[in-house]
């Protein structure tokens, strides 16, 4: 009867070494699979960039387009009754600022579509260097979809400025209103 005993003893003692074994080296393990994580991030473009008048000194909030129904017009007069002329480098219909010192930001633009009795089909930018011409209404080319964040290319350097051209397609007579939005992201 001791044999049997003793055989259980050294049994059941070799059964718990090796259920400590294996929580030792369970324990110790790199934890795999079943505890993955993910992890989301939202990054949002700065809104940075300054809309300003002709000569830099003011902030432009609005300007205002005349069309002709089914034309383009490229006659749009900004906050401060300044007119855009697409001939001369001194007249866009805004000049757009990069206020901070130690960040080059690529440009954004976003026009939501016009609401109102006036129909705006389409829209279309051209940003330059102040002192670059579009040279006339053709150069303002580039179209813009309405709603929809525009990565424009442009990356205007720190503290720099930008012209901005404006050109819209009427369908509808009335009257319309849209925003305007002008983000920078980090070069």
């Amino acid at each position: 009867m001791e044999k049997v005993e003793r055989d259980q003893t050294v049994g059941l003692v070799v059964l718990l070494a090796t259920l400590v074994a294996l929580a030792v080296f369970s324990a110790s393990l790199p934890v795999m699979a079943d505890y993955q994580a993910e992890q989301n991030v939202t990054v949002s473009k700065s809104e940075t960039l300054l809309i300003k008048n002709q000569n830099e000194t003011y902030d432009v909030t609005y300007w205002n387009f005349t069309a002709t129904i089914g034309t383009n017009s490229t006659d749009v007069i900004n906050s401060w009754a300044e007119s855009q002329n697409p001939s001369d480098n001194n007249t866009p219909v805004a000049r757009i600022q990069n206020p901070n010192s130690a960040l080059d930001l690529i440009i954004y633009l976003n026009a939501s579509e016009f609401s109102g009795t006036a129909t705006v089909s389409n829209e279309w930018y051209n940003l330059t260097n102040t002192t670059d011409n579009t040279t006339d209404a053709d150069g303002i080319s580039t179209a813009l979809t309405f709603d929809t964040d525009t990565d424009t290319g442009n990356t205007i350097y720190a503290t720099e400025f930008r012209n901005l051209w404006l050109k819209i397609y009427a369908t509808t007579s009335g009257t319309a209103t849209s925003t305007f939005k002008v983000l920078g992201e980090g070069a």
